[in-house]
């Protein structure tokens, strides 16, 4: 079930945003796909959730026409594009295959999503060693302490390329 704050929904009509009910509507829909998962992955890497979440949500919206919603998470929603950038894979392909898990379990079923989604594009498989630096790096990037930061795209890309090369 999906609670929404009176207050909230007054806030947004008042300033003119009703899009933004639809937003957060979305989003949590998105969460509540399946019975949650785990409570230490969500809290300590809250990243592997929210921007796949806000990634989802906000791509739904503007294939609907909906222009004005600010992206919730935006540090977690652009280190999956730039990660999907870096891999050559389609990054809604990726939070789809991410999507099939409960909320609480991405982290866990990541960089198994990764590698199917590489091979849906007809793209080698990451090895074991970049597998590992690579759930490191998303561990780091997706930790629960960049929940409010600005991203910086060319420091994520950086980062990225340091560690699958």
């Amino acid at each position: 079930m999906l609670y929404f704050s009176r207050m909230q929904v007054r806030f947004y009509l008042g300033v003119g945003e009703p899009d933004a009910i639809t937003s957060t509507w979305v989003h949590e829909s998105i969460h509540a796909r399946q019975p949650f998962g785990s409570d230490h992955e969500y809290s300590t890497w809250t990243g592997y959730e929210e921007g796949m979440t806000e990634g989802l949500t906000h791509r739904l919206l503007i294939s609907q026409g909906v222009t004005q919603v600010d992206v919730s998470f935006p540090f977690y929603v652009t280190a999956y594009e730039e990660i999907a950038r870096m891999l050559g894979i389609d990054v809604v392909t990726l939070w789809r295959g991410l999507w099939r898990h409960q909320s609480g379990s991405v982290r866990a079923s990541f960089i198994s999503i990764v590698n199917l989604t590489l091979i849906q594009s007809r793209r080698d498989i990451l090895t074991m060693r970049q597998r590992e630096r690579l759930q490191l790096a998303t561990d780091t990037l997706f930790s629960t302490h960049h929940r409010n930061d600005r991203p910086d795209r060319r420091a994520i890309a950086d980062l990225l390329k340091r560690v699958v090369q």
